[in-house]
């Protein structure tokens, strides 16, 4: 599932050369680090690790428990979150894409 966001980008001779922070649903997410980099024929494509904030780390907690047979299965360490985002230029706008979490010592 896709959705649409802000994103701020360091360009230089073209637009969306590298994302360096998005806004989604309000909250402003920092990119630690680019993951993955690709070109569709739709635009920039880029896999990231966003800085986690209160909201996302319930959000991580909650769907952690959520999927545990048992509560105390779920992971104790805190976690981050890896989107997709990718410039769509015919329509001039971003869509972020929901990967998955990655456990703080796995960077």
């Amino acid at each position: 599932m896709s959705f649409s966001v802000q994103v701020e980008c360091y360009s230089s001779h073209t637009y969306a050369q590298e994302p360096r922070a998005f806004t989604w649903h309000g909250e402003r997410y920092e990119v630690k680090r680019i993951i993955k980099r690709w070109r569709t024929p739709e635009g920039p494509s880029f896999r990231v690790q966003a800085t986690p904030t209160t909201h996302l780390q319930h959000l991580q907690r909650a769907l952690l428990l959520a999927s545990a047979s048992k509560p105390e299965q779920a992971p104790a360490s805190p976690l981050s979150r890896l989107v997709d985002l990718s410039y769509l230029e015919s329509e001039d706008e971003w869509e972020l894409t929901i990967r998955n979490f990655i456990e703080e010592d796995q960077r």
